[in-house]
């Protein structure tokens, strides 16, 4: 099992390219800028609501590992 800092450098790597950072617009674009009618059921609500939490954690790690870098570039040593 990986580490949570070593999964958020991960991230950083992945998301930080402009094909990355392409992505990372179009699942903000399809969950977090959504918004569902009033004649949403409760599943959709639910389903929504979930993929909105996911971005939401990838957001995070990607925060996480860019402080974690700086960290540890502050501390001599050289990550992600």
């Amino acid at each position: 099992m990986m580490v949570r800092s070593e999964v958020a450098k991960a991230c950083v790597r992945c998301f930080k390219t402009p094909s990355g950072k392409r992505v990372l617009s179009y699942l903000e674009g399809i969950t977090r800028a959504r918004v569902l009618g009033s004649g949403a059921t409760d599943a959709e609500l639910r389903f929504l609501e979930g993929q909105r939490a996911l971005v939401a954690h990838l957001a995070r790690l990607i925060e996480e590992g860019k402080q974690g870098a700086t960290l540890s570039t502050d501390k001599g040593e050289i990550n992600g």
